[in-house]
């Protein structure tokens, strides 16, 4: 904004690591693949700018859902 970063950079993480609990679908196979699910709160932010606080708490929260399709490497 105005050529000043808004929020981010190298130091931008959350302040505790999101704990994120996956689920197998249907026809989830460990060494064939299948897809994983799960919802997951993210925490809030630090290290991120000028405006980070406000883009923390504009992001942070429950409700984020996670699909991840594993396929069995070649």
């Amino acid at each position: 904004m105005f050529g000043l970063g808004i929020a981010g950079g190298e130091k931008c993480q959350t302040v505790t690591p999101a704990d994120i609990t996956l689920k197998s679908g249907a026809g989830f196979d460990p060494l064939g693949g299948g897809t994983l699910s799960g919802k997951y709160a993210l925490p809030g932010l630090k290290g991120c700018g000028f405006l980070g606080g406000l883009v923390s708490l504009l992001t942070s929260g429950p409700g984020n859902t996670l699909s991840v399709k594993l396929t069995p490497k070649d």
